[in-house]
């Protein structure tokens, strides 16, 4: 059944009919714009409010972080949206169209939240700096705020300092990337023989510190104070991120940009390493190691550098930059221990907001715990209700640590859950909102 509307509603374009009707009377529908597919799913009182969810990815359209988030909203009547690929620009332009045909085929929304995770986080954020009318409220969520050019930036002083510190003279191309799979394999090689000395113990430490990635891959235990432990979930950090931060997604990202966007000319590794929340960490590895830190950091300094391509840069600025524009408020929520889209960024995108923005339009909300998106359902409805209450209001309620782990915590188990990389495993969690002022961007931009 789901299959002949599914290829009816390609053949009809974007005619809107329901593709499937939920038990509770939720009525869902999807279809394709330009060949982007789209879906929205509709309660039978729907409440009048709108929540467009972006998440950068061409395998599966969600509509919330979690099934649960996703019923929750549903069961108190908000209607949920979204279109969505690997590409920002291709967001942006699927997210227009669903609005535009959410307008002509359901209604017009009393209120529009954009909303999104991780890349899609940043789409919210430009969907709505472009078309401030169409919204009423933005919420995002462990997004590289302070731009795509910062995060590639620091992704690419990782693979630098990790290929001329253990091996520089492999074959391994850090830029403009035509073997992402040879990549991938010849980095974990690199990484995996640096796990069995002292040695390459403390470079590995070096090269995350210099990009900013925090020595905590697992949600599940708190920030390790263990230094073979902290090594170790480095280790596992540099082998999961590779695929992201220098493998296939580099070149789509190349491919999509239109050459390199990211750089290190002029840059100053030791500088990065004063600024890093891990420089305790690595003096202390080399110390065991018996190395000469000062030695490394004059290595990398002499070792030859890599340019942008201007128009590439050009484009990731157009399309992975907010500017910090707040016509209506922003609720953002960030995980203190990311090592894919550090705490960092929102403090260069509060720095934005008050460049251009209102920081009274402004709540950044932070969870105490390591890796990337590894908030709950229960701390992500919360951020939301935050959200919604300003929107409703017009006054943005008690958001003290205190008062919204208690609001998180009545929710039940299964809202709080996440998903550990490094223990291959989910695990229940207690919810761990707290005060937290994140340090300076290290590689911030422009």
């Amino acid at each position: 059944m789901r299959t002949a509307v599914a290829a009816a509603l390609a053949l009809a374009g974007v005619l809107g009919v329901p593709a499937a009707a939920r038990a509770d009377d939720v009525a869902v529908y999807s279809g394709t714009f330009d060949g982007l597919p789209y879906k929205a799913e509709v309660p039978a009182r729907w409440n009048g409010t709108l929540l467009l969810y972006s998440n950068v990815n061409d395998q599966q359209i969600l509509l919330a972080s979690y099934p649960e988030s996703e019923q929750w909203l549903l069961d108190h009547h908000y209607a949920l949206a979204a279109a969505s690929t690997t590409d920002v620009r291709a967001t942006l332009q699927g997210q227009r169209s669903m609005l535009d045909w959410f307008d002509s085929h359901i209604g017009k929304p009393r209120r529009t939240i954009s909303w999104g995770q991780s890349l899609g986080g940043v789409s919210a954020v430009l969907l709505a700096e472009r078309q401030p009318w169409r919204f009423d409220g933005v919420g995002t969520l462990c997004a590289p705020l302070g731009g795509l050019i910062s995060t590639w930036n620091s992704f690419l002083d990782l693979n630098f300092a990790t290929k001329t510190l253990l091996a520089p003279d492999s074959d391994w191309r850090l830029v403009h990337v035509t073997d992402p799979d040879g990549d991938t394999a010849e980095q974990q090689r690199i990484v995996q023989t640096a796990q069995q000395t002292p040695q390459g113990r403390a470079r590995l430490a070096l090269a995350n510190a210099v990009a900013g990635a925090p020595a905590w891959f697992s949600p599940l235990h708190p920030h390790p104070t263990d230094l073979a432990e902290e090594i170790n979930q480095l280790a596992h950090f540099d082998t999961s991120m590779f695929p992201i931060s220098g493998g296939s997604l580099r070149q789509t990202y190349e491919q999509t940009a239109g050459g390199n966007a990211s750089w290190n000319t002029g840059v100053d590794y030791g500088h990065l390493l004063t600024m890093s929340t891990e420089r305790d960490l690595v003096v202390k590895a080399y110390r065991a190691a018996g190395l000469s830190l000062a030695k490394d950091l004059r290595t990398l300094a002499r070792t030859p550098r890599i340019a942008a391509d201007p128009g590439a840069v050009a484009y990731q600025y157009r399309y992975g930059t907010p500017q910090g524009h707040t016509s209506w408020p922003v609720v953002t929520l960030h995980t203190t221990g990311d090592g894919a889209s550090q705490v960092e960024h929102e403090r260069e995108y509060a720095d934005q907001v008050r460049r251009n923005g209102d920081p009274a339009e402004l709540r950044e909300l932070f969870v105490d715990r390591g890796w990337h998106c590894t908030y709950t359902a229960s701390e992500e409805l919360v951020a939301l209700q935050a959200l919604l209450h300003r929107v409703d209001t017009g006054q943005w309620g008690d958001l003290r640590p205190a008062t919204l782990n208690t609001a998180a915590g009545r929710l039940p188990a299964a809202y709080q859950q996440v998903l550990s990389w490094y223990d291959g495993a989910w695990g229940q969690v207690t919810p761990n909102f707290i005060h937290y002022r994140p340090a300076p961007l290290p590689r911030a931009f422009p």
